[in-house]
């Protein structure tokens, strides 16, 4: 299970996905963090784009298709235990 949330983590992170947005999105506190973090209200539309840029990147590493806007030429997935 947690290879599967690292996994998660790893493709949101390569997506350009805020550190901020993760910890919400995966249901983690932030405000230990950085207690600014607490201030930050993010609306569900925002939210919702950030999983579909994750979702893109994961569908988009299973079937190989190269990334437009990036040099590598292919991602995969990678096992992290």
């Amino acid at each position: 299970m947690h290879s599967l949330r690292r996994t998660w983590e790893s493709i949101a992170n390569d997506e350009d996905v805020s550190e901020l947005d993760q910890h919400v999105l995966s249901n983690h506190s932030f405000g230990s963090h950085n207690v600014n973090a607490t201030y930050i209200s993010q609306h569900i539309d925002h939210l919702a784009a950030c999983a579909d840029k994750i979702d893109t990147g994961i569908t988009r590493r299973i079937s190989g298709a190269p990334r437009g806007d990036r040099k590598r030429r292919r991602e995969h997935l990678r096992s992290v235990a």
